[in-house]
């Protein structure tokens, strides 16, 4: 398996600096765009549990009023 080096430290795939994803996909100035996607993939994984969490924070806060 061909280990490709990860020079993006916030990236999500940067396994202690070898890149852990499946297929990379370089722009023209060779930049990896697999980091950014895995960046705005993360970062709306987070928004969708945020958003369960307030959901289920309304909830509770129903059931309490309830009683």
């Amino acid at each position: 398996m061909t280990r490709v080096r990860c020079r993006q430290k916030v990236c999500p795939l940067n396994e202690r600096g070898t890149c852990s994803a499946v297929e990379i996909e370089l722009d023209r100035d060779g930049e990896c765009m697999t980091a950014e996607e895995s960046v705005e993939e993360e970062l709306k994984e987070e928004l969708v549990e945020a958003e369960l969490e307030d959901k289920w924070e309304e909830e509770d806060e129903d059931w309490d009023e309830e009683e």
